[in-house]
């Protein structure tokens, strides 16, 4: 996307955020944005976002560092990730993936077209050491922790038969142009 900050696209006439907070103030009251480095609101948008916004825990570490930032802020034993770049998350994945909290597992996430889902999945506050220390030994692929975990996480993991449909759209997000042409067909003109 030529480093626009997606979660400032607008689908369907709404900023992905604002499409996504009025999703996630259905399940939760305690929410906050990370933003990388290199993100920031554009000065041209004024949107009503009242959030903590949150800096990366290293600074420019990619998922991994923002998913550390969200935990070591977390005040709960769980956390829900959610990519700034994914305009359909529904209360129908949420609630699944909230479906498979347990005490012997560590993250929930779900493998969709047989690819790791890290940014749309759970994550246990208890695992943040961990995340510190791939974060401190460079191991900064997010799908790579949750396929290959370090020893001791846990990971429950859901398949696509798990989810409607509709929940599916959830883990669409969109990395280019082509992208938001496809995932967010144009809607025909009334004239």
């Amino acid at each position: 996307m030529a480093g626009v900050d997606k979660a400032w696209l607008e689908v369907a006439g709404q900023p992905i955020v604002l499409r996504q907070l009025e999703v996630l103030r259905q399940r939760f009251t305690d929410l906050a944005m990370v933003r990388g480095e290199r993100q920031a609101k554009p000065q041209s948008m004024d949107l009503p976002i009242d959030l903590p916004m949150l800096g990366d825990r290293v600074g420019g570490l990619g998922p991994l560092d923002g998913i550390a930032s969200g935990l070591a802020w977390c005040a709960h034993d769980w956390l829900l990730v959610v990519a700034g770049d994914m305009p359909f998350v529904n209360l129908e994945a949420i609630d699944t993936l909230l479906g498979q909290r347990r005490s012997d597992i560590d993250i929930v996430a779900a493998n969709i077209d047989s690819r790791a889902q890290p940014l749309l999945a759970l994550y246990n506050r208890r695992i943040l050491p961990v995340l510190d220390q791939e974060l401190a030994n460079r191991r900064l692929r997010a799908s790579a922790f949750l396929c290959k975990p370090p020893a001791g996480v846990r990971v429950a993991w859901l398949r696509e038969d798990d989810f409607s449909q509709e929940a599916l759209r959830a883990f669409d997000n969109l990395n280019t142009p082509e992208d938001l042409k496809e995932l967010v067909p144009i809607e025909p003109q009334i004239e």
